[in-house]
């Protein structure tokens, strides 16, 4: 700017030079005068110019300063602010671990699972108070359903946490010890092997030292799957597990063995249990590896059919009570064993999928317990696991799931296909049509429909776990059809792998048996069996090509 000026003042200055020269010098003293006067202004120009601009930089700089002392005085007002929550906050957790260190040590040893949480007003901010205890040697001891071992516990720490609305940093936290009453601690741990069982009630008898008198405690397993009972001023102890509804043992029932503990002063003795909330396996019956099937009825027409069956076997190894398994069938069963808390189970109806038996009060999502992976529950129809498909053809293989608690599988269920030909006529008659190649649909019994027991032979003397004692529940009835189309056969012909035996009951005191048991192993190869209602001679009675007999009853 100053460069700028200059310039004006020189071609101010060019002028009054040529008036000098030409006027001579008695002009000289104003002119010169008058030439000071004009740089002079032209000093003075840029000299403002620069004020203005000094004038909007200080005016900035104030600015600045001005915004930040203000926020600096609401950064103090807001750590003033969270100065006062946070003593506040001070002070209410020590009043809770006053409140805390008067309560007794099995309701301190509850907060272990279940943290008391509450909220608490004071100077217009609301307090969360979290108030937590463990019992502790030094190290806090967590409530672990995979201990077994004893652990050494002389103190129960007990911690508060206070959180506030709008909190900068983070929680105020309190904790201390308390000594509890000399005694022993029991913790009973609830679980499948590997997934925590809750709600699993849990009584402690014991006779404490110096008394004759039971007393007896009881609690139930939080979400971590234990119970911790402190303080006990005893040598000995049972621990007993009460039935809930749909906790099971291993074995699929609710009774668990009474175990009896030995206690030492000031440590806490670990109790595993298996227990867990079982589940259920749905049985989707299939043949060839589908739920219908086309068969040739009387007339050689292909007709739809749906797959159904009526029993299954739910089988797993890890039961721990021979033989290990748990039977299904169509219908739930209505009559239970008060003592043993099993099952009455007996086939009754055939249907696409059933699903092992539940039973509202005890088990409403069924009785499988929930073996851990990699031990899976096998599926397969039938009643015992000599119907185990694999037993019969080395390709078929029954399907497998690992069960979470309280969880419904379902599984594919293979099965074989039996016809049965149930002819008016003697069978000599019958074999000679056959001979001639004629057909013998017309001798069908197709008018009347008999009652047939189907007896599965390997399974005779074989129990299931959840079965009350029952020397009928390997035999399964049904009826035979009637009609032209589909009369004289079984009204439910797919059938579970296995040796099997056929009896149909023509009178109260007549019956035909089939003479010899079959065996369903190959669904590309149906059984065929015959029984021949009309014998012609005592010689066709007692013929030994025959291959029906005569009986009093099946």
């Amino acid at each position: 700017m100053r460069t700028i000026f200059a310039r004006a003042l020189r071609r101010r200055r060019q002028p009054a030079g040529r008036w000098r020269s030409g006027l001579g010098t008695g002009l000289t003293g104003p002119l010169v005068a008058r030439a000071r006067l004009l740089a002079r202004a032209g000093r003075e120009a840029p000299e403002a110019g620069l004020m203005l601009m000094e004038v909007l930089v200080s005016a900035l700089i104030i600015g600045l300063v001005v915004v930040a002392t203000l926020t600096g005085l609401d950064a103090l007002t807001h750590s003033g602010t969270e100065e006062r929550a946070r003593n506040e906050a001070a002070v209410l957790a020590a009043e809770s671990q006053q409140n805390l260190r008067s309560e007794p040590a099995n309701l301190l040893l509850s907060l272990e699972n279940n943290a008391n949480v509450y909220t608490i007003s004071r100077a217009n901010t609301k307090y969360t108070v979290t108030q937590e205890a463990s019992y502790d040697n030094g190290e806090q001891i967590s409530c672990a359903s995979s201990e077994t071992k004893k652990g050494q516990g002389s103190y129960i720490l007990v911690s508060t946490k206070i959180t506030w609305p709008h909190m900068k940093v983070h929680p105020v936290v309190e904790s201390s010890i308390i000594t509890p009453p000399t005694g022993s601690g029991i913790d009973v741990e609830a679980s499948n092997g590997e997934i925590a069982t809750a709600g699993v009630p849990v009584v402690i008898k014991y006779t404490p030292n110096g008394s004759k008198e039971e007393t007896k405690l009881e609690g139930s397993t939080g979400t971590a799957g234990c119970v911790l009972f402190a303080g006990i001023p005893a040598t000995e102890a049972t621990v007993e597990i009460a039935p809930a509804p749909g906790i099971v043992s291993p074995a699929g029932n609710q009774t668990w063995p009474i175990q009896k503990l030995t206690l030492a002063p000031n440590v806490i003795t670990h109790v595993a249990i298996r227990a867990a909330t079982a589940g259920a396996i749905t049985a989707r019956f299939t043949f060839k590896g589908q739920a219908s099937y086309e068969h040739i009825n009387n007339q050689g027409k292909k007709e739809p059919q749906n797959v159904e069956g009526d029993t299954f076997v739910a089988y797993n190894a890890e039961m721990g009570e021979s033989p290990n398994f748990q039977k299904g069938n169509a219908l739930s069963p209505t009559t239970f064993s008060s003592t043993a808390g099993k099952f009455e189970v007996a086939p009754a109806g055939f249907k696409a999928t059933i699903t092992s038996p539940t039973q509202a009060a005890k088990y409403p999502a069924g009785n499988l317990f929930p073996f851990p992976s990699p031990k899976a529950w096998t599926a397969y129809a039938g009643d015992c696991p000599e119907n185990n498909p694999e037993k019969w053809l080395a390709t078929e293989k029954a399907e497998t799931a690992v069960l979470l608690p309280g969880e419904d599988k379902t599984l594919n269920v293979p099965l074989t296909y039996v016809e049965l030909n149930v002819y008016s006529r003697s069978q000599k008659l019958i074999k000679e049509k056959l001979t001639k190649k004629e057909s013998v649909t017309s001798y069908l019994e197709t008018s009347t429909s008999y009652e047939v027991t189907i007896s599965n032979t390997k399974c005779s003397a074989q129990t299931p776990n959840n079965t009350v004692t029952n020397a009928t529940a390997y035999k399964h009835v049904q009826l035979t059809t009637t009609g032209s189309e589909n009369g004289g056969h079984l009204q439910d012909p797919f059938q579970p792998f296995g040796e099997f035996k056929i009896c149909l009951k023509k009178t109260a005191t007549k019956a035909f048996e089939v003479k010899s048991a079959y065996v369903n192993k190959e669904p590309e190869k149906p059984v065929v069996a015959n029984i021949y209602l009309n014998l012609t001679s005592e010689s066709e009675v007692a013929s030994s090509e025959r291959e029906d007999k005569e009986v009093s009853s099946c």
